[in-house]
């Protein structure tokens, strides 16, 4: 099962030196996100860079293609993800 999300601005990248560049109007995301997406927030420091990871993850792109994504369609993806993502767990004592 899986979340398609409509960019409001296409998303243009080579998926790598020898490739054509290509362009998506949509990120097919996963609803199942499972450690190996989260994971590669560990590998990027900062918040942004982290979304982006994420995201790149799980529409299975490469981490430098989000680079040209538009701050508006990073929040649409990140928000249509969010109910999907393990809850952050309280630490401290009981």
């Amino acid at each position: 099962d899986a979340l398609v999300v409509t960019l409001l601005e296409p998303l243009t990248f080579k998926p790598s030196k020898l490739d054509d560049e290509r362009t998506v109007e949509a990120l097919t995301l996963p609803k199942r996100i499972k450690g190996k997406h989260l994971k590669k927030m560990d590998q990027v420091t900062g918040e942004v860079s982290q979304g982006l990871a994420l995201l790149a993850a799980l529409a299975g792109v490469p981490a430098h293609a989000m680079d040209e994504l538009d701050a508006r369609d990073m929040d649409l993806c990140l928000v249509a993800v969010e109910p999907f993502l393990p809850k952050r767990r309280k630490t401290g004592r009981r």
